[in-house]
């Protein structure tokens, strides 16, 4: 009797020892896969934002667009370059829960005034005085 319940937890202990032997390697077949998943998404991700070019270099890690992005934004709108304009003033700030760049410059005794969007980019409001 001591031999057979010998033999029956021996049995149930193999058992065991096979399926999770079986299950570690379904699981590392599973993670390659994925693996291989996430390197194909990457490389995709990779190659849209390498087409994007320069809008995406002008992102920070916030995913907010950086000061100079909001200058180059407000120029071309103006129609103007850098080398063209005194700024008066560029800072980030928040108004009613929206942040935003102000941007302000001279162009001709002209003053220009945008408000920029710091996540999208978009020009929010201008004034040319």
């Amino acid at each position: 009797m001591k031999k057979l319940s010998l033999a029956i937890i021996i049995a149930t202990v193999s058992i065991s020892l096979v399926g999770c032997g079986n299950s570690g390697v379904v699981g590392n077949d599973n993670n390659n896969t994925s693996g291989v998943n996430n390197y194909e998404t990457t490389t995709q991700d990779n190659s849209e934002s390498n087409a994007q070019g320069n809008a995406q270099e002008s992102v920070n890690n916030t995913g907010d667009i950086s000061l100079d992005k909001a200058k180059e934004i407000a120029l071309a709108h103006a129609g103007l370059t850098s080398d063209q304009v005194n700024f008066k003033r560029t800072e980030l700030e928040f108004d009613n829960g929206v942040k935003k760049y102000e941007v302000e410059f001279y162009y001709n005794n002209m003053e220009y005034s945008y408000e920029v969007d710091s996540h999208t980019g978009n020009i929010l409001s201008y004034e040319q005085d």
